[in-house]
């Protein structure tokens, strides 16, 4: 079994993990996104919605459900990317191309785990059987490895994630209200809210450009 579990993880990075093109994908100011940078997943689709973040609750439990916060003006908690396969003809080892695969994480000591580890990935509910995204205790597996993939806007963008269960689909996240909270979930139903988002830089979020006066 663990050998059938270790080959379909590589079928699935090898599918899946790297990018057929190397397009960079870029941030609400079209700077390309980089490893390392902590940004803000802001969002960017259909009405008024903050960002991507973690309940009060978080600091009690190991993982924690990433949510969507209630305010639009509230942005959340910044993440930070790391890739999983880097594209063959890649310009930059720490740009972030268009498909790839990519591990995210919360970089601030936010949960009960170990170090207040906050990698995503995705588990099921015992509530009521829906996929979520959660921030815990870093794991490698085919649920806590994510796609970048375009939305359709400009430097709009979407994660999908690659399930063994899926039947090796990509299927992308979503929003889905749980006990009044709406949570990031693998979208399998038609009533979940497709999920867009900007990368927003955490050092830009709320700033003013400078103008400079030509005399």
């Amino acid at each position: 079994m663990v050998i059938k579990l270790f080959s379909l993880s590589l079928l699935l990075i090898l599918i899946h993990g790297v990018p057929a093109k190397s397009t960079p994908i870029r941030d609400s100011d079209g700077d390309e996104v980089k490893t390392g940078v902590e940004y803000y997943i802001d969002y960017a689709g259909f009405g008024f919605r903050g960002g991507i973040g973690l309940p009060g609750w978080s600091r009690l439990t190991c993982p924690s459900s990433v949510i969507q916060m209630q305010s639009e003006v509230d942005r959340g908690l910044p993440v930070t990317l790391q890739t999983l396969v880097a594209p063959a003809n890649k310009i930059s080892e720490t740009t972030i191309y268009e498909n790839s695969t990519v591990y995210v994480n919360f970089p601030q000591y936010v949960t009960r785990c170990e170090y207040g580890a906050a990698a995503w990935s995705v588990e099921i509910s015992e509530l009521d059987g829906k996929f979520l995204v959660v921030a815990g205790d870093s794991i490698s597996s085919p649920s806590s490895q994510f796609r970048v993939v375009p939305a359709g806007g400009e430097n709009v963008y979407s994660f999908e994630v690659c399930l063994p269960i899926a039947w090796l689909q990509c299927l992308k996240l979503g929003l889905s209200n749980l006990l009044g909270v709406d949570r990031l979930v693998v979208n399998f139903q038609t009533d979940e809210i497709p999920f867009e988002f900007k990368f927003v830089k955490k050092r830009a979020f709320g700033s003013t450009k400078k103008v400079v006066r030509v005399k």
